[in-house]
């Protein structure tokens, strides 16, 4: 099993490689666990972002991804959404 120190770079690698295209800003590791079967570690991961026709003005929005790496080979399952409550 990878440790939480692997698990975190390898979110980070597939995070940065996912969205390469976009201008994401301030990209930061926020949680990360291990599932109770023991079989993913759960990854909250945060960036900044520009909302749609924000023409370049600042106005950044926090926005945040939920990742799923495999506990044994650092392999990216899922990666979706997270909405802040």
């Amino acid at each position: 099993m990878i440790d939480i120190k692997t698990a975190s770079q390898a979110a980070m690698r597939h995070f940065k490689e996912i969205f390469a295209d976009d201008p994401f800003e301030r990209i930061h590791l926020e949680e990360i666990e291990l599932s109770e079967d023991g079989k993913l570690w759960i990854v909250l991961m945060s960036y900044d972002d520009r909302p749609s026709g924000s023409l370049g003005l600042d106005l950044l929005q926090r926005c945040h991804k939920v990742m799923k790496i495999d506990a044994e080979t650092g392999a990216l399952l899922a990666i979706k959404a997270y909405q802040t409550k």
